[in-house]
């Protein structure tokens, strides 16, 4: 008897490629100097996309060919966790132990940003005041959980909109 392929056993297993994908990924772009550049990091998500699909058909390819909308999103959500886990861990030693750097440019794009909307030196010194109490290794790690998870989240739930396949033949 074949043992019978499972969302958890599939997103676990894909959730830690992902997140290998996503680490080596996020060490380009620091290297690089480009983890600012909104369109590179946002790439992020695209790779996030493309794992879940390639979850969902590895699923029906080692199962019985068909795949729930429920068990696509289970796929995703687990993927989605389980590398927002793991990719935040690291980001989290990254900028602890590594390059506490990042956390310089986050404060910096800050006060770029509040400079560009035509803030008063008062109200961006305010702002910067509370900005530079969030910006802390453990206030990127549990964005960067929340984060993919919410956006791991609605990416499975419009991927397995398209890639669910129902068995027919299921009552």
């Amino acid at each position: 008897m074949e043992a019978q392929v499972s969302p958890s056993k599939i997103g676990f297993r894909y959730g830690i490629i992902a997140a290998i994908i996503s680490i080596i990924y996020s060490l380009i772009l620091q290297l690089a100097g480009l983890a600012s550049n909104q369109a590179l990091s946002s790439l992020g998500l695209v790779i996030l996309a493309i794992v879940i699909y390639l979850a969902h058909k590895a699923f029906k390819e080692q199962g019985d060919g068909f795949m729930k909308y429920g068990q696509g999103v289970s796929i995703g959500f687990i993927i989605s966790l389980v590398s927002g886990v793991i990719g935040s861990i690291f980001m989290y030693i990254y900028i602890s132990f590594i390059d506490d750097s990042v956390i310089q440019q986050g404060i910096d794009k800050a006060y770029q940003d509040l400079e560009e909307r035509g803030m008063s030196d008062e109200e961006i010194e305010q702002a910067m005041q509370f900005t530079e109490k969030l910006m802390t290794p453990m206030f990127f790690l549990i964005v960067g959980i929340v984060f993919t998870i919410i956006a791991g989240l609605i990416i499975s739930l419009i991927i397995s909109g398209i890639t669910k396949k129902e068995n027919p033949q299921a009552v």
